[in-house]
């Protein structure tokens, strides 16, 4: 497939079509702010009526081996995301190493936890950017992550939540109306990218005049573009491995947890957990998703029959533990990028034919010593499905 170069056709993304930045105006502040207030009023729900006591007994009385288990799996998610991160990506060219892969997306994560708006999605993408990914590969990549987890979020949904609502006839009747919806959309997504081409919704970006059909358009060609992926079975096939691995890692981690505090919890309720917590934070919330996610967790549990101050102090401290192992590795990779750069700023010599007649090595550039940007941080992929 072929890729459109930076700066051409609709400009940078926050840019109008002549190219002139686009006016923000307060929707990023509302957006935040609702966020701010959905998890402030999710969290005094949670816990305005909670035992302190209690909670902290609780925690007092967790298994810090499980804890421990639990902490040391939750971290080899960003590997599995940066693999299929890497399989998105060849749909557009050039792939960046696994290194570079998972070092942006582990500052990402780090980002997504501290800044709001997923701030850290940016800059994941961003940092792409600067090793010779394109602008619309980075961001259409990111985009069909997104699409893709969210398929897989209602498939797990649907599948653990036929086994864990057993005992709640209303609400397994409304899964099953879900299920009839979700197939239903699958197949219009599945039509639309599978029998419109690449140049027809390129067409129809450019014939779209209002804000409203310009990102209707852009959705189209983005389903339509993920069409490509159906077409190359290798990928698609690690793609949907490691999208499953992804989700699994999640409910392992949530299972270990509840074993750690004695809680009873079976698989399936784990996954359904999971799910829930995904599919909730598709709503704004603040920086890490505190306060809906207490409140999700707190709400599933309920229909296990779970007390209401272990089911607290089993979302607040799974809180913690996930925040503190992936945002560590997210810290760590961000040192060693800083490291990173500024040994490659050190390592200038001022010489324009050192890097191909610029004046000043690129962005992210390494020690010229080490191979040279492209040998460092790019792989060559085969264009088709070879090894």
């Amino acid at each position: 497939m072929s890729d459109t170069p930076r700066g051409a056709g609709e400009g940078e993304p926050g840019e109008g079509r002549a190219g002139k930045p686009a006016p923000r105006g307060w929707k990023p502040v509302l957006r935040v702010a609702l966020g701010v207030a959905i998890s402030a009023v999710a969290l005094v729900a949670v816990l305005r009526k909670v035992d302190w006591g209690l909670v902290t007994g609780a925690w007092h009385a967790a298994d810090v081996r499980w804890l421990l288990v639990a902490a040391l799996i939750y971290p080899w998610r960003l590997a599995v995301v940066a693999v299929r991160w890497g399989e998105l990506l060849r749909l557009y060219g050039p792939v960046p190493s696994f290194g570079l892969r998972l070092r942006a997306t582990s500052i990402g994560y780090l980002f997504n936890n501290l800044l709001p708006l997923r701030s850290g999605d940016v800059i994941r993408g961003g940092l792409a950017v600067h090793e010779g990914v394109s602008l619309r590969a980075a961001a259409t990549s990111l985009v069909l992550e997104k699409m893709l987890d969210l398929w897989a979020l209602v498939a797990i949904v649907l599948v653990a939540g036929g086994a864990f609502l057993q005992a709640e006839p209303a609400l397994l009747r409304s899964l099953h109306v879900l299920a009839v919806a979700a197939v239903a959309s699958l197949a219009a997504f599945l039509t639309v990218a599978l029998a419109c081409s690449a140049e027809t919704a390129q067409r129809w970006c450019d014939r779209a005049a209002s804000r409203p059909a310009r990102l209707a358009a852009r959705l189209a060609r983005i389903i339509v573009e993920s069409g490509q992926l159906c077409r190359r079975p290798r990928s698609l096939l690690i793609t949907l491995a490691a999208t499953a691995v992804n989700w699994a890692i999640e409910g392992s981690f949530y299972l270990l947890v509840a074993h750690a505090l004695g809680m009873p919890l079976a698989g399936a309720g784990a996954l359904f957990l999971v799910s829930v917590i995904g599919l909730g934070l598709t709503v704004p919330t603040t920086a890490g998703g505190i306060g809906l996610i207490q409140y999700l967790v707190v709400t599933v549990l309920k229909v296990e029959g779970v007390d209401v101050n272990l089911a607290v102090a089993y979302s607040l401290l799974s809180y913690a533990v996930g925040f503190l192992a992936v945002n560590g590795v997210g810290v760590g990779f961000l040192i060693a990028e800083s490291l990173r750069r500024r040994a490659a700023a050190s390592a200038w010599d001022g010489s324009p034919s050192a890097w191909g007649g610029l004046s000043s090595p690129p962005s992210g550039a390494p020690p010229l010593g080490e191979g040279g940007l492209e040998s460092d941080f790019l792989e060559s992929p085969p264009h088709g499905e070879g090894p």
